[in-house]
């Protein structure tokens, strides 16, 4: 065999090597760097990461200021957790790392500043791959919650692109990646994002497919279902609210299905209802429920206080919606619905079939850590039963 045939062959068996690589299915895992200062046994630091259940672990969060710098949220603190954090890396060199920048809280009006100016878009740029260099990142991910919303500008959606395209760039000249977090409302998608592009320009895609009801509705429904429900009574329901839609529209808008990892959130949204004698969903609701003794936010509970809760008291009722694949709890005028081991292996096997690059913990944090279910890490272990002998 010819020198020149034997090169083609070298060449195309390594292109073909990357392609595979490229598509390996991804398991990102995201941790609240705030979780270690929640009380009792609820307080989660770096030890009580197991590197090895996530292809992907994301720190979150670092913020943004309007000259394109990145700060810490807590010098002391941020500084020690993000060298154990990568120092993760020793005991699986397989895990990538990233940083994420913003989040909710951080609002809007920080990223529509920056990514309207090209020049701080280039200082933005340079100070994040510094800041991911020194700290043995692997890459940045940015939760702008979201363009164009929340007092944003038209704007931001060109805007963003431009940001994106010009991390990327950069990022990829040193082998870094680059991530984003989605909505996955259709109404919210079509404002924010131009989607072949925003493909483009990122590694993956991280698709928050939860939160699509809250207590502010004036009725119970969960907030995460796999599939719609249609008859049920709410003026809020729509065929739209529910993963299945979510990624589908993401799909035929142009996103790469192997971009796509698909959120599964690790704790549930709880409702007061407005007569405990009707726990249906779409019955009427007052207001959240009462906050877990660890998160302390009305109307949000960690799956570790949900598991808490029905093993330390009596009388929580277990009901399974066999139509949107999702489980809801309830005990008096208290109503929650969340995602347990059933619910989290339908939905990592709906991704699986969907041919989707993979699913996101969101987070890590508030599973059940501690085993009050009997189990460490339910939800996080349910996700790698699926999904590692396809990694």
């Amino acid at each position: 065999m010819k020198w020149n045939q034997l090169l083609s062959i070298f060449t195309l068996s390594h292109a073909l090597f990357q392609i595979i690589s490229a598509e390996k299915l991804k398991i990102v895992c995201y941790y609240f760097s705030e979780a270690y200062d929640r009380s009792d046994n609820g307080s989660y630091d770096i030890s009580n990461i197991d590197p090895m259940l996530c292809t992907h672990l994301i720190y979150k969060y670092v913020d943004l200021t309007t000259l394109g710098e990145i700060v810490l949220r807590d010098d002391r603190i941020d500084k020690f957790n993000m060298n154990y954090f990568n120092g993760l890396k020793v005991k699986n060199p397989k895990l990538k790392t990233l940083v994420a920048i913003g989040g909710y809280n951080a609002g809007v009006t920080t990223f529509s500043i920056v990514a309207e100016s090209k020049s701080i878009r280039s200082k933005f740029v340079r100070n994040a791959l510094k800041f991911v260099q020194i700290n043995n990142f692997d890459g940045i991910d940015f939760v702008w919650e979201y363009p164009t919303q929340r007092g944003g500008k038209p704007e931001d959606k060109k805007n963003f692109i431009e940001l994106l395209k010009e991390t990327k760039t950069v990022f990829a000249t040193h082998g870094l990646l680059v991530s984003t977090v989605v909505s996955a409302l259709a109404s919210v998608v079509e404002q924010a994002y131009n989607v072949p592009y925003l493909n483009k320009y990122v590694d993956f895609i991280n698709v928050r497919t939860f939160d699509f009801h809250n207590y502010t509705e004036g009725v119970v429904d969960h907030h995460a279902p796999l599939y719609p429900r249609i008859d049920t009574p709410s003026r809020y329901e729509s065929v739209q609210f529910c993963v299945e839609y979510a990624i589908n529209n993401w799909i035929s808008l142009g996103a790469d299905k192997k971009k796509l990892i698909l959120g599964i959130p690790f704790y549930g949204r709880g409702f007061t209802l407005k007569n405990s004698g009707d726990t249906s969903v779409g019955a009427a609701s007052i207001g959240p429920s009462k906050s877990g003794p660890y998160t302390d936010d009305k109307g949000y509970l960690g799956y570790n206080e949900i598991m808490e809760m029905g093993y330390r008291e009596a009388f929580w009722e277990y009901i399974w919606d066999d139509v949107q694949k999702v489980p809801h709890t309830n005990k008096g005028d208290q109503w929650i619905g969340y995602d347990d081991e059933r619910s989290v292996r339908i939905k990592t096997l709906f991704a699986l079939e969907s041919k989707l690059g993979g699913v996101m913990a969101w987070g890590i944090d508030t599973d059940d850590f501690r085993g009050s279910s009997g189990k460490i890490n339910p939800l996080l272990n349910t996700i790698n039963d699926v999904m590692k002998p396809h990694i």
